[in-house]
């Protein structure tokens, strides 16, 4: 929580760099977040009230500017070699800078260090992006692994994946029946787009015909021809389920 004084040292701190009396460097840009956050925010009664009644804490603050600064982020112009998310984690690290008002130059500068690696972790839907582009995995196809990912047993995983490879055929079908295509430049490229879609999914559905199942599992490939979701490059390839010795035990008990 920020007490009184220190929210009165946040601003003499503030203060001092909109005057140019720190050694912070900054451009303009970082100079108008900074003064427009100063003035809505530090200096507003409303924190006041909030650092009187102990409802205010350094966390706080902290978002507060990163929210403030995003948008501002995000209209600037396009830099080559400068992404906006290395703009955002460096204003980040000046702003703590600031904040914390330290005197040591090496002190500071580890800070900063540190606040700016802070800044670059990734969000999961960030490091899910990443990884695709990585592997080459379309998102369809990363949300096939990712429900699989979610049930335990292996056939289970394969039955879903099978569901799920069915409606993308069936999409793929109704795309062609309807002729809702994207916009191309010769009309030959529809068939080709659909025929793409098609390869894309008969590809995963015989890698997954590869993978061997587990005797007597209860989600076997060979039973999801009766579920209404059967897939439709199944049909008439599947044969009815054969008992095998080794799938039969019997059992006997004797009294004497």
């Amino acid at each position: 929580q920020i007490s009184k004084q220190q929210l009165q040292t946040v601003k003499d701190r503030f203060q001092a760099f909109l005057n140019g009396e720190t050694q912070i460097m900054a451009d303009e840009a970082f100079m108008n977040a900074v003064q427009s956050y100063y003035e809505v925010f530090l200096k507003s009664d409303r924190v006041a009230r909030m650092v009187q009644s102990g409802g205010c804490s350094a966390n706080d603050s902290r978002e507060v500017f990163k929210k403030h600064i995003e948008k501002r982020v995000r209209s600037l112009p396009e830099i080559d070699g400068l992404s906006k998310e290395t703009v955002l984690s460096s204003w980040m690290a000046k702003f703590d800078a600031i904040y914390r008002g330290e005197e040591d130059p090496r002190k500071q500068q580890a800070r900063m260090t540190a606040s700016a690696a802070s800044e670059l972790i990734l969000s999961k839907e960030q490091l899910y992006e990443m990884f695709q582009n990585i592997l080459g995995i379309k998102k369809f196809e990363h949300q096939l692994l990712y429900n699989a990912c979610q049930l335990d047993n292996p056939d289970e995983q394969a039955a879903q994946i099978r569901r799920e490879l069915d409606g993308r055929l069936q999409m793929a079908d109704q795309i062609a029946r309807e002729r809702k295509f994207p916009k191309f430049v010769s009309k030959e490229m529809e068939n080709m787009y659909i025929e793409e879609l098609k390869s894309s999914v008969n590809l995963l559905m015989a890698n997954l015909e590869s993978m061997p199942v587990s005797k007597g599992g209860e989600f076997k490939l060979q039973k999801l021809k009766r579920s209404h979701n059967a897939s439709i490059i199944d049909m008439g390839e599947e044969s009815e389920n054969q008992l095998s010795k080794s799938d039969v035990v019997l059992s006997f008990s004797l009294e004497v």
